[in-house]
C-alpha cells in the first residue's frame, strides 16, 4: 500500500521508457547534490489538464527511508520552460550550465518550505511521500503559437551541510530514464547552491543524466469559472517604442515571445502594468499572460 496515497497524475514511466526499468537512485537530498532540477513536458503526464493549479507534490522512493530522517530547509520549487531538455554541453565547466540555470531558477515559485523536515513515516521503496501546497501553483503547458512547448521545471532542494551526512540512508527519489522522445533526454541535472538562488561550483552530476524523478500531482483544472482564472487584457500603445503596457492584471508572470516561439523576456506582473520593451529589436511579439496571448509590435 502506498504510504500517503496514489497521485492523481503521475508521471507514466512506460511512456517514457517501454522496458518499465529505472535506475533506482538520484541522490537529490542525499550528500551527493542539494539541488535537482527536472523538465517535465505535458506527455509525461497523458491524463492531467494542460492548465490548472496544482495543490500537492509527491515523489517515489526508490529505497527504504526510516522514519526521523531529516532534512534541513527543504524546498519544492515549480517554474516553467520552452526547452524541451537540457542542451548537452561541456557539462564540466558551469559557465555554459550557469545561465541555462540561471534562466530557470528565475521562473521558479516556492510552494512548500520546512526549515527542518522530518520525515513522519517509514518512506519504502515505491511508496509516495505527499506534500501538500499552502497555496495552489497555477501552471500551463498549453503550448504556444508555431507549437512551441511550455514545459514545467520542477526544482528539489535542501539547505547545504557541510557537516556529514550518515551514507546508510539518503531519502532516495525513483528516477527512471527518459529516451523514448530523444536519442539522449538531459530531463533533470543536480547541482550544488551556496543559496537557494545561487548555483556555485560543477553544477552537473552524471548520477543525473537522462533521468526524471518518478513524480506525481494533485490538481484541478483552470476551468472557465475558476476565480483565479487571469482576466482578459489589453496593450497600449500598440506599435509600442519603449514601454508596452497593459491592463491592470492579478498577481503573476508574463512572458514575452519574438514569432519563433522563443522567449524573450518574462518578468511578474504589478500595479503598473509596463513592459521596457527597450532591449527588443523592432519586430512582431507575443505578450502571454496567463491564458491570454496578445501579439504586439516594436518600433
Amino acid at each position: 500500500s502506498m504510504a500517503q496515497g496514489t497521485p492523481k497524475y503521475m508521471i507514466d514511466i512506460y511512456s517514457l521508457n517501454p522496458t518499465g526499468s529505472y535506475s533506482g537512485f538520484l541522490g537529490a537530498w542525499s550528500h551527493f547534490e542539494n539541488a535537482v532540477q527536472s523538465i517535465y513536458r505535458h506527455t509525461d503526464f497523458p491524463t492531467m489538464p494542460l492548465q490548472g493549479f496544482i495543490t500537492d507534490v509527491f515523489v517515489r522512493g526508490s529505497y527504504l527511508t526510516p522514519a526521523g530522517y531529516t532534512i534541513p530547509g527543504l524546498q519544492i520549487e515549480l517554474g516553467k520552460t520552452y526547452l524541451r531538455n537540457f542542451p548537452v554541453l561541456q557539462v564540466w565547466d558551469p559557465q555554459f550550465y550557469g545561465p541555462l540555470l540561471d534562466t530557470m531558477i528565475s521562473t521558479l515559485k516556492t510552494v512548500y518550505y520546512d526549515s527542518f523536515y522530518t520525515l513522519k513515516i517509514n518512506w519504502g521503496a515505491g511508496q509516495w511521500l505527499k506534500f501538500h501546497l499552502q497555496t495552489p501553483y497555477q501552471y500551463t503547458m498549453q503550448p504556444l503559437p508555431n507549437d512551441t512547448q511550455q514545459n514545467l521545471v520542477v526544482q528539489l532542494s535542501q539547505k547545504w551541510d557541510y557537516g556529514f551526512v550518515p551514507y546508510t540512508y539518503y531519502c532516495n527519489l525513483d528516477a527512471v530514464a527518459c529516451t523514448k522522445y530523444d536519442s539522449l533526454r538531459l530531463a533533470t541535472i543536480c547541482f550544488f547552491m551556496d543559496s537557494m538562488k545561487h548555483v556555485v561550483q560543477d553544477n552537473v552530476s552524471v548520477y543525473c543524466w537522462g533521468a526524471l524523478p518518478i513524480i506525481g500531482f494533485n490538481g484541478y483544472s483552470l476551468s472557465v469559472n475558476d476565480p483565479n482564472k487571469m482576466k482578459p487584457f489589453t496593450v497600449f500603445p500598440n506599435p509600442a517604442q519603449s514601454t508596452l503596457h497593459y491592463s491592470e492584471q492579478p498577481s503573476g508572470l508574463f512572458s514575452v515571445y519574438d514569432m519563433g516561439g522563443k522567449q524573450v523576456l518574462q518578468g511578474k506582473t504589478d500595479s503598473n502594468g509596463e513592459i521596457d520593451i527597450k532591449p527588443l529589436p523592432t519586430g512582431a511579439y507575443l505578450l502571454k499572460i496567463g491564458e491570454q496571448t496578445i501579439r504586439f509590435l516594436k518600433e
